[in-house]
């Protein structure tokens, strides 16, 4: 069977045979979410998914072999038996937990966080290893989003919502004046002053809800907002999961924390490895190219 994968590039790279793929594996090269394909896959999948698929059904085959046997071992041994096994990726990658590095399933319980990464006991020492030596982004299969393609990106969000932020105020300013006056109220009055100053606490609560729900609706459903995608870019966790809109939400809210520093906490980007801002660091986020 030949087997090809994408490296930290992107770039394809195979075939490969099956020997030469587990050894791939035992080096790090392929990792968890290391995208892999072979003759007969619909399409590029992390590797994960493959191995959690692979040892759900070798699971099930041993324990249908087991019952047919009557509970000995010799027959579970030789039989030869494969049932249908009615479980997706997504089944089985909703109970297990993944070491980020080899891939393979664990109790999430076993597994350690070290700089971002979900590590199994097997691994731990030579992840520690590589972190002393500097080399552990090395490991990666993601290519991290620096601080100025992110700045492109959110330059083009800011025009994408331009219009109807805008719209809205525009709206409301006119529709103000409009309403006063039909109620008899003069424009020069404290009564108007007063529903003004209540405009503008509303326009500003709709800015921060439309700002919310734009980030949090194409995160959680897309992976990135507009202007992230048309950059070529896309938000995951650090081991390379999909964002649910629950984070997406909170990865937004916490964006708004960066207007009390003045923005400089984007600065983060530029100097951390993973080009990690202030809210990727809260909610274990990563920007990657896709």
């Amino acid at each position: 069977m030949s087997w090809y994968y994408r490296d930290i590039r992107s770039q394809q790279i195979g075939p490969v045979d099956d020997a030469a793929f587990a050894g791939l594996v035992r080096s790090g090269t392929v990792a968890g979410v290391t995208p892999v394909w072979r003759s007969g896959m619909a399409a590029w999948q992390p590797y994960q998914e493959i191995w959690a698929v692979s040892a759900a059904a070798e699971s099930a085959r041993s324990a249908e072999a087991w019952q047919l046997g009557g509970g000995d071992a010799s027959a579970a041994a030789t039989t030869t038996t494969t049932p249908v096994v009615a479980l997706t990726a997504a089944d089985v990658l909703a109970h297990l937990a993944y070491c980020s590095e080899c891939g393979r399933s664990a109790a999430p319980e076993e597994l350690a966080p070290i700089w971002g990464r979900r590590v199994c006991p097997s691994c731990k020492p030579f992840t520690l290893q590589r972190l002393r030596e500097g080399l552990l982004r090395q490991l990666t299969a993601f290519r991290y989003a620096g601080f100025w393609i992110r700045v492109g990106a959110a330059t083009l969000d800011y025009f994408i919502k331009l219009p109807v932020q805008f719209v809205v105020g525009l709206i409301a300013g006119v529709l103000l004046p409009v309403l006063m006056m039909r109620g008899g109220v003069n424009l020069g009055s404290p009564d108007y002053t007063r529903a003004q100053l209540l405009l503008n606490v509303g326009l500003q609560l709709f800015s921060f809800g439309f700002e919310l729900g734009y980030a949090t609706f194409f995160t959680g459903k897309f992976g990135g907002t507009p202007g992230k995608l048309i950059c070529g870019l896309r938000v995951i966790r650090s081991d390379g999961a999909k964002l649910t809109y629950r984070r997406a939400a909170l990865r937004a809210v916490a964006k708004l924390l960066n207007s009390f520093t003045l923005g400089l906490s984007y600065l983060i980007v530029a100097v951390d490895p993973e080009r990690r801002g202030l809210h990727d660091f809260l909610c274990d986020t990563r920007v990657i190219y896709k």
